[in-house]
């Protein structure tokens, strides 16, 4: 049976080592935006990973992710290391609705929630 290269993609993301995949490189300049033991809940478009947080309160949609960074975002992890509308505004493409079905029709492999802040 041969799968889909999207398939490929996210096994090899999700199951990746490397934490570069995981800071929040949002605006594909590699520039991570985040702190050291950044508690995020992921969840990919196979269900390999699944939310753990959806019902605490505490914890929003931050963004919809592809291997090259993300397709759109809802909230920043740190607004004091970067404020959402300063990446908005160097970024216009991620500015828009930003919800997980948002992300999933713009091409999102990967799906964060995060602590609100």
């Amino acid at each position: 049976r041969e799968e889909h290269p999207s398939v490929q993609v996210v096994v090899a993301t999700v199951f990746d080592d490397d934490e570069a995949h995981w800071p929040p490189n949002y605006d594909e300049r590699g520039e991570a935006h985040t702190q050291n033991g950044t508690e995020i809940d992921l969840v990919d478009i196979l269900a390999i990973q699944t939310h753990d947080s959806l019902a605490d309160p505490q914890y929003i949609f931050e963004a919809g992710w592809r291997p090259t960074g993300a397709v759109c975002v809802a909230a920043a992890r740190w607004p004091d290391l970067l404020l959402k509308e300063s990446l908005l505004k160097a970024a216009p493409i991620l500015a828009g609705p930003c919800t997980e079905e948002d992300a999933r029709r713009r091409g999102a492999l990967i799906f964060t929630r995060i602590i609100r802040r």
